[in-house]
């Protein structure tokens, strides 16, 4: 009983930070887009708009946009590691890293788009050149940052007994304490027959399936234990609707490329919303 609830603990707070920083990005989003438009209008007032000012203006505001995004994603999950101390182990800040680097991937090509459209000259060779080391140098600053995470959480864990995962080759995932834990939950929701059938023979599929590895199993059973506790509860004491479909949605993306996962997530779905639809939280 002590794990299944540890179990949930650790979902609800990975499903709240994810929230918030869905809720941050978009935020970073909505004020990189404000100083853009802000810097564009003064420099087409000061007849700069062709300029190579106007490049490297785009340039440093994204960036800092960015450095600004990963202070603010750093300190949210040492808010986190509060709730809930394994948001500060190796495994998952190596997640969070694994994350952000895929924004900072993705930051050199969404400049390389808008520089492409801007006139010859102007520094514009230059701006161009610097972008290939710009993904590499903003990898290091998160990696530093995760360090630093890292070592003020240094401490020897002990197994949860929900899932062990020893990090690297030859790593061992105990999967048994979480699926018993899930099937426990099911046989407390009521009238729910079709979500109960849906969940068992999804979380049989992903422990057989070999196109996910073991971390990943991992990772998706927990989901599917805060999705099948969600739903065990009384609605009065449900996480907010959109929580719960942010873990859902984002096991559907970890399961979209494995094809027999796909087709079972998609049943499991539907019997999830006609579950809550008819369940409200309130």
């Amino acid at each position: 009983m002590v794990n299944a609830q540890h179990a949930q603990n650790l979902q609800n707070v990975k499903a709240l930070e994810n929230a918030r920083y869905m809720e941050l990005f978009s935020q970073n989003a909505e004020m990189v887009a404000r100083k853009t438009e802000a810097s564009r209008m003064e420099l087409a007032h000061r007849g700069m708009s062709n300029s190579g000012v106007a490049g490297k203006q785009f340039v440093d505001i994204r960036v800092e946009g960015f450095e600004e995004f990963l202070g603010r994603v750093i300190e949210l999950r040492r808010e986190m590691i509060t709730l809930a101390p394994e948001l500060g182990s190796q495994y998952e800040l190596d997640q969070l890293k694994s994350k952000l680097n895929h924004h900072a991937d993705a930051l050199p090509n969404s400049i390389r788009t808008f520089i492409s459209q801007q006139p010859r000259g102007g520094g514009k060779i230059e701006i161009t050149g610097q972008l290939p080391i710009m993904a590499t140098t903003l990898k290091a600053k998160i990696a530093q940052k995760i360090d630093i995470v890292l070592k003020e959480n240094r401490v020897q864990r002990k197994p949860s007994g929900t899932i062990h995962i020893a990090a690297g080759p030859g790593a061992i995932v105990n999967f048994g304490d979480v699926t018993n834990s899930i099937q426990s939950t099911l046989n407390k929701i009521g009238g729910a027959g079709e979500l109960t059938k849906a969940l068992k023979e999804l979380v049989e599929a992903i422990q057989a399936s070999d196109e996910l590895s073991d971390h990943k199993k991992a990772e998706v059973l927990e989901s599917v234990e805060f999705v099948a506790n969600q739903a065990a509860v009384d609605p009065a004491q449900r996480q907010k609707p959109n929580i719960i479909q942010t873990v859902w949605n984002g096991l559907g993306t970890t399961l979209a490329n494995a094809a027999n996962l796909a087709k079972i997530y998609d049943v499991a779905g539907h019997a999830l919303s006609a579950y809550l639809a008819g369940h409200p939280h309130v």
